[in-house]
């Protein structure tokens, strides 16, 4: 009897689904920082997960997060390792990128060639804002820099050799500094690494414990770009590898036979060994975009947009057949070339941080993370979007986790949200009397307020997906949003009818779908080698050596993880115009006219045109192996299990239907949207059968997110328990205005 893990380590939640042994799925969520707890909040969360899966009990683990190890045989708890094995954990981490985002990844020396010491700090000379009168230039995340006799020439001459005493001598000067992580950078590594490879063993017989090599991280042509992402990879793998080495450690420490793999930015997983910090940037959103993707084409949609707002961040992206892809990319102002699936990040999540700079209502980019988390938390934090949701009646207290206060076992804190909010609104009224000079007597109301953020949020969030939908070609009155994220289901709405897109999918398991992502993807390994020859007939012929001896160095990076047997190959080609600096991947294909073809195809519908006489250069081949994915489907939203549903239920006696109408007794409360009140309806989404209609506004309140239902939408309820929401004829919603001395704290969801 085996269980399986799937975690998406957020700044603010941990969302966890699992696979039991007969087939059940779980799920949990757990704040991703505790005060005064050292274990890791996966662990923890796996411990609940066990236990309530021995007990049938529901297992609140912050109650007894006091526990810092797993069970085992020798340590007692409601979990028995004999019967409860793991034979799987599969992680996605934000730990690179907020070791990035905080500039805390380890203190870095660049090794480089004599004269090139400044390279990176001048770039590509280029400027983020043109019309700034003041060029602010992102800090180098390296400390020291040495430069090292010894180079090569583009034509693989050796211009000057490579000076080992003088090397040895530099190295160990800046190991006595207490440098630990070097990046070794020379001009034409990338297809003479000799004297790279030279540096690195006397780096390793010195006792460097990271040596970032660029003929190794990136072999590929343009200095600074190969150079740049070497140095994200020395800054990073340090901070990156002591995180997995510990979970590693922990989990091996209980479950000896245990596999252990986590999330690329590219979609794919692998190994602790083979995790480094160039690819985990965007390690949790990516499991996002393969959840999306699997969710759904299980109902036949094929063209979608992902939304997934969590507490720290929203990330969108678009799906329209296949994964769109970035291969170089900014992020924080250094750049990184990687692959790595096409996802937009904005700071727009439950918790960003809501102010008023006096003159305009701002959303972010500062978050509360998980400590102190939003005012509604209960430990005395800021006000968020998630305050604001709270106050509008967007969020059911009966139907939350009670997992907060001091103790976190509290519900939400409406009142503290409230004071919040009324503070703003003090602060807006103190700006306005500033600036009229005489004491303004037309005030706002604290939900007008509220609901004047949650415009700005949507706004930012919109704006997000338009960037990588219609500026990229795409239209969106044809896709479908699948919404997804603790938060996502509380907006969806509000963003398809500000973009005009037509409908809205809501898996069952939306809250932690980047979870469940992680847990359908597969194991990966790219390989790449540079060319930049003019693409030709002749080319492509000697390319099939070329292509043969890439596939086996990938399928044995892949063997070496994986004990997979079917392996699939994938081939693409980077071309671009002669001249230009875009490289555009199309698929391998050895007829030459339909490779150009397509080459010209998508060029044009990217920018609008295409040089149709122009001969493309061939920039880069590279080549990357998969395993074949697990088979993790979702039969229906009966058979999800929720680790800790600690609130109160008020409709847990009430039976589900499964007519055509949804005719059960929930719960009403308040919900306000655009400007008034309406009185909802507030149902419990386990309890919700297959082919129900509810009509909106409505409020379906579940274990890991709120969907919200708007005036003069309605959702469907899927075979597999999924919402698809869609929007009615416009036509005026009765509404129910509330007398304005109504204190929101009276209005209990």
């Amino acid at each position: 009897m085996t269980f399986e893990f799937y975690i998406d380590r957020g700044g603010t939640f941990t969302d966890i689904v699992a696979k039991g042994p007969d087939g059940k799925m779980y799920v949990y969520k757990i704040l991703s920082e505790l005060p005064g707890q050292s274990q890791d909040s996966a662990i923890l969360g796996i411990d609940a997960i066990l236990k309530q899966a021995n007990t049938n009990q529901p297992a609140n683990l912050i109650k007894a997060s006091n526990q810092n190890q797993l069970p085992t045989q020798s340590t007692k708890s409601t979990a028995n390792a004999n019967d409860t094995n793991i034979s799987q954990v599969r992680i996605g981490t934000t730990v690179a990128t907020n070791a990035l985002l905080e500039r805390k990844g380890e203190p870095l020396l660049l090794v480089t060639n004599q004269g090139m010491k400044d390279a990176f700090k001048i770039g590509y000379q280029n400027r983020a804002d043109i019309f700034a009168l003041e060029l602010i230039k992102t800090a180098p995340i390296f400390t020291h820099v040495i430069e090292l006799p010894g180079r090569f020439g583009a034509n693989g001459e050796e211009i000057q050799a490579f000076d080992y005493e003088q090397t040895k001598a530099l190295l160990q000067r800046a190991k006595d500094r207490g440098i630990r992580s070097i990046a070794i950078v020379f001009m034409h590594s990338y297809k003479y690494p000799q004297h790279e490879v030279k540096c690195a063993a006397i780096a390793k017989e010195l006792g460097f414990e990271n040596i970032s090599r660029s003929s190794e991280i990136n072999p590929l042509i343009k200095f600074i770009s190969r150079g740049d992402t070497t140095l994200i990879d020395g800054y990073l793998t340090p901070p990156l590898k002591a995180y997995t080495d510990k979970l590693h450690k922990d989990l091996k420490n209980c479950h000896a036979n245990l596999q252990i793999k986590f999330m690329k930015s590219d979609g794919g997983l692998t190994t602790k060994d083979y995790f480094r910090g160039r690819d985990a940037l965007i390690s949790g959103p990516a499991g996002g975009v393969v959840g999306a993707k699997k969710a759904a084409e299980v109902h036949g949609i094929s063209n979608i947009i992902g939304f997934d707002m969590g507490g720290t961040s929203t990330d969108v992206c678009y799906f329209q057949g296949e994964y769109e892809r970035l291969f170089e990319t900014i992020i924080d102002g250094i750049r990184v070339r990687a692959p790595m699936l096409a996802v937009h990040t904005v700071a727009a999540g439950g918790g960003s941080i809501l102010s008023f700079d006096g003159a305009r209502f701002l959303v972010g980019p500062q978050s509360a993370g998980a400590q102190p988390g939003p005012a509604c938390y209960g430990h005395s934090g800021p006000a968020t979007v998630t305050d604001a949701n709270l106050l509008l009646g967007r969020i059911s207290l009966a139907h939350f986790p009670q997992s907060f206060g001091v103790d976190h076992d509290q519900p939400l804190d409406l009142i503290a949200a409230t004071n919040r909010f009324n503070e703003l609104s003090s602060l807006i009224v103190r700006s306005r009397d500033d600036v009229n000079g005489t004491k303004c007597s037309d005030s706002k109301s604290i939900e007008d307020i509220a609901w004047g953020f949650l415009t700005v949020a949507i706004e930012k969030m919109a704006q997000a997906i338009s960037k990588i939908s219609t500026q990229k070609g795409h239209d969106v009155s044809e896709a479908t949003i699948v919404a997804f994220g603790g938060a996502g289901g509380q907006h969806a709405c509000l963003i398809a009818e500000r973009l005009g897109v037509k409908q809205v999918l809501i898996s069952p398991l939306a809250g932690v779908l980047s979870a469940y992502g992680i847990g359908v993807t597969t194991t990966s390994a790219t390989v790449e080698q540079s060319v930049r020859k003019e693409l030709s007939e002749v080319l492509l012929a000697e390319l099939r050596m070329s292509i043969e001896k890439l596939c086996q160095v990938a399928i044995q990076k892949l063997r070496v993880q994986d004990e997979a047997t079917n392996v699939t190959l994938y081939h693409q080609l980077f071309l671009r115009y002669p001249d230009s600096d875009t490289t555009i991947p199309i698929e391998l294909n050895y007829n030459l006219e339909e490779v150009r073809a397509r080459f010209h195809d998508r060029h044009k519908k990217l920018f609008g045109f295409a040089l149709e006489t122009s001969c493309p250069i061939l920039e880069e081949i590279r080549v990357t192996a998969q395993s074949q994915p697990d088979n993790l489907a979702i039969e229906s939203i009966q058979n999800v299990t929720t680790a800790n549903l600690s609130c109160e239920d008020t409709s847990a006696a009430q039976p589900h239907q499964t007519s055509s109408t949804f005719a059960n007794k929930p719960t009403d409360q308040f919900l306000f949207s655009q400007g008034q009140w309406h009185m909802t309806k507030v149902h419990v989404r386990e309890r919700i059968g297959s082919g129900a209609i509810i009509e909106g506004p409505a409020l379906i309140a579940e274990y890991t997110a709120t969907t919200i239902i708007e005036p003069g939408w309605y959702a469907e309820v899927l075979r597999d328990g999924s919402l698809l929401l869609r929007q009615r004829e416009k036509k005026k919603t009765p509404a129910r205005s509330l007398p304005r001395n109504t204190s929101s704290h009276n209005r209990k969801g």
